[in-house]
């Protein structure tokens, strides 16, 4: 087993979804996962952590013919990580072909390792992408969304991101959709901002490469039809902080210890009963 973390826009320098000190998010996802009676599995590929392999950690590389060729994907000591920048084409679209190189070069190393992933904010979206741009097989598990931006276009209600459910893995439910109500910036500020500083409903421009801007709303539950059944919704409240701070808030360490019980689970009990089961009900912001 294998634990990806992926962030959010504006945020590839962050320190929870990074291995830091014993209460930050990452490290508590391995904590209950210990606690579980499992290992040790986020940023892992086996028993080794992701910087000790030179294939997840790709320099550019240049010649005289091409000049300098930018790596598949981009790395924090091996760890993923994407632009973050808050833009449709540049940002998400691109990060979402850079995940798929990584989960495939991930599976390259370990063709029998199963793939987690949490993800958070746009970051979910990007992960939508990287389903719909996987070129060899890769071994995904569960996947968990906190706080999706999930956007429909305003006008025909399309899916902006879609997910691909042919290349997840067997579970039931094989994406915890996790959010607060409290949370502001999923829908509201995501649906002001949804490609920041460039001109809104601007069009697809295929030979140029250009993926266009779109106009959108932001809904906290994925409404593709494609993807009914794939989601286990859980809300959870946020007290005190204001709405901004609840959008953050979704990484908590809690958060994180919670989710190692849950990928170790081996089966699907619902992630209600285990968050009430680990006393987890209402959150400080």
């Amino acid at each position: 087993m294998t634990v990806v973390i992926v962030h959010g826009t504006h945020d590839p320098d962050g320190a929870w979804w990074v291995e830091t000190t014993p209460n930050d998010f990452a490290a508590e996802v391995d904590r209950g996962l210990v606690e579980a009676g499992s290992q040790p599995q986020v940023w892992r590929v086996g028993a080794f952590h992701v910087s000790a392999f030179d294939e997840l950690r790709p320099e550019p590389s240049w010649s005289w013919f091409s000049g300098r060729t930018a790596p598949p994907f981009d790395n924090r000591e091996g760890r993923f990580k994407w632009s973050g920048a808050d833009l449709h084409g540049p940002g998400r679209h691109v990060g979402g072909k850079q995940l798929a190189r990584y989960l495939e070069a991930v599976t390259e190393l370990d063709p029998d390792e199963t793939i987690h992933i949490i993800a958070h904010s746009h970051g979910c979206n990007v992960v939508k992408q990287a389903t719909r741009e996987l070129a060899k097989p890769v071994k995904l598990g569960r996947l968990v969304f906190l706080a999706c931006p999930h956007f429909t276009d305003i006008h025909g209600g399309e899916p902006t991101y879609r997910i691909e459910p042919s290349v997840l893995g067997p579970y039931r439910t094989p994406i915890l959709n996790f959010y607060s109500p409290q949370d502001v910036v999923q829908t509201t500020v995501a649906r002001l901002m949804p490609d920041l500083g460039m001109a809104p409903g601007m069009p697809e421009i295929g030979f140029l490469g250009f993926e266009g801007t779109p106009l959108v709303e932001s809904h906290r539950s994925d409404p593709d039809p494609a993807a009914a059944g794939l989601y286990e919704e859980l809300e959870v409240e946020f007290t005190g902080g204001d709405g901004v701070a609840a959008h953050g808030a979704v990484h908590k360490p809690e958060v994180g210890r919670f989710l190692g019980y849950w990928f170790a689970q081996e089966a699907d009990v619902p992630a209600h009963d285990l968050w009430s089961k680990l006393g987890l009900e209402k959150l400080a912001a």
